[in-house]
């Protein structure tokens, strides 16, 4: 929990650390064949007989990632077809700015768009959150991919679907419409893959990109998002665009609002005062 996070954070940047003695001290082992032994779990959890006759095309930017080792492998025993970007795997680079990143978004979707694929996908280096673009070279924000994500696995599964408490009621209407439905958790990414650990979850998101499947690990995974976007693609017969287009459109403002430090509690009590006869959502806080 948050707590705990502070806790170690505390330690570590205080250096507040207990020294061991030379006769405590352990070794470092590196377990061997561990990117096999991803792979082979990870296509034991996808029908391949089902994603194999469709043989999609797909187009995935791995940004230089550990993703590179495993998730072409993966599709190629899916029988797609995959066009690679920055597919060696080599140090992180300088982060680049919002500007620049979203001008390579759209050049991705000028790629899908041109070669016909049925998706386009970012992965980023550390292989956990990822962009999904349609065939139409359209590139979807979190929320769309969430919900699109989350409609492709209801139909397939219905269960429960996961996600952070500031997600709009779309999600609830897709759950409910499916015979699922939707838990809302606090906003931190732990507190998601925390609910996420209920037996009856069956997609989680924090809602910046990425997703944990419990079928196969609860942890954020591109790699398994990629992989079985596909699968439920091929399932359903449906494509991303037309998902898309079937998303509840719901109306609802997301605003930051900077607050001075020392006027937080009177703003909280103000907004708990002027609220009490409302409906409202307090999973995390006001």
């Amino acid at each position: 929990d948050k707590r705990q996070e502070r806790k170690l954070e505390n330690l570590f940047f205080r250096e507040d650390i207990r020294r061991v003695s030379h006769y405590e001290m352990g070794n470092i082992s590196y377990p061997s064949g561990v990117i096999d032994r991803y792979v082979d779990d990870l296509l034991a959890k996808l029908d391949l007989e089902v994603v194999r006759p469709a043989a999609f095309k797909v187009l995935v930017d791995y940004d230089n990632g550990v993703s590179a080792a495993a998730l072409g492998r993966v599709l190629e025993e899916m029988n797609c077809s995959v066009i690679p970007l920055n597919a060696s795997i080599e140090p992180p680079l300088m982060p680049q700015g919002t500007e620049a990143f979203n001008s390579r978004l759209q050049e991705m979707g000028v790629i899908v768009r041109a070669v016909r694929a049925r998706m386009g996908i970012f992965i980023d280096s550390p292989g956990e959150r990822c962009f999904l673009i349609d065939e139409t070279g359209e590139v979807l924000d979190h929320e769309t991919a969430f919900a699109v994500l989350a409609e492709l696995q209801l139909r397939r599964q219905p269960g429960m679907v996961v996600g952070p408490a500031s997600a709009s009621t779309a999600f609830a209407m897709i759950a409910e419409r499916f015979g699922g439905r939707f838990m809302p958790a606090k906003m931190t990414p732990g507190a998601v893959l925390r609910t996420a650990q209920h037996k009856e979850t069956v997609l989680a998101s924090d809602g910046n990109g990425g997703y944990a499947w419990p079928q196969f690990q609860v942890a954020f995974d591109a790699s398994f998002t990629a992989a079985r976007a596909l699968e439920l693609m091929a399932a359903t017969g449906l494509s991303l665009h037309r998902l898309r287009q079937e998303i509840p459109q719901v109306g609802y403002r997301h605003v930051t609002l900077f607050c001075p430090w020392d006027a937080k509690g009177r703003v909280l009590r103000t907004v708990m005062e002027r609220t009490l006869r409302d409906r409202v959502a307090r999973t995390c806080g006001v």
